[in-house]
């Protein structure tokens, strides 16, 4: 097998040996094993699209999510035979994006992956007077961690955070949307500050 170490690698299924799987026509299936994970709180979620893009996300939900067995390996059946993007999480340490083109009632192995050092952002959420806001709903496009409410200091911790770029949607009641993008990089720590405009 082949151990992948770029953040996002485009994977043909020529390359692979498993072939025809018994699919249905216009699904695939994946797996691969994440190398060194820990499978307490490793995941494997498949995200539509190509999430790692410079754009700050595909702003979807996961299309699935799967955990690991005990040697780090992993298996998601039925998912769309398209360009998808996985979101693998090996520790609370360790994450990484990883691209895959999947081929109609095939199945696609991508190997080893071995992960990278992750990075963590922490949304810190104000009104207009710089006044702390708990209650906040926070999302972070591309990220499996689904939408968390900001605690008594403001602030919803998303970890581990692949190097990428995001698109942060913040929105609290009484107050205007707000939106924006950021990226992180390897083993970075990140404060994202957002100032809420009250609704008039």
């Amino acid at each position: 097998m082949r151990t992948l170490t770029a953040v996002s690698l485009l994977v043909l299924l020529a390359a692979c040996g498993d072939g025809f799987h018994n699919q249905p026509l216009g699904r695939a299936e994946l797996r691969g094993r994440v190398v060194g994970a820990d499978p307490a709180v490793a995941s494997v979620s498949v995200l539509p699209g190509d999430a790692a893009s410079a754009d700050g996300g595909v702003g979807a939900a996961p299309l699935a999510t799967v955990g690991v067995d005990a040697e780090g390996r992993f298996v998601v059946p039925d998912v769309p035979a398209t360009r998808v993007t996985l979101y693998v999480v090996g520790s609370p340490s360790q994450a990484l994006y990883l691209t895959v083109d999947l081929q109609p009632a095939q199945v696609t192995d991508v190997g080893d992956v071995t992960l990278q050092s992750a990075a963590s952002l922490t949304v810190v959420v104000r009104d207009d007077a710089g006044r702390l806001l708990p209650g906040a709903e926070v999302d972070v496009d591309g990220t499996p961690f689904g939408r968390q409410t900001t605690d008594t200091a403001g602030s919803a911790l998303f970890s581990p955070v692949a190097a990428a770029c995001y698109r942060i949607r913040v929105r609290a009641e009484g107050f205007l949307d707000a939106e924006l993008s950021r990226c992180v990089s390897t083993g970075e720590a990140v404060q994202v500050d957002v100032t809420l405009q009250p609704k008039r």
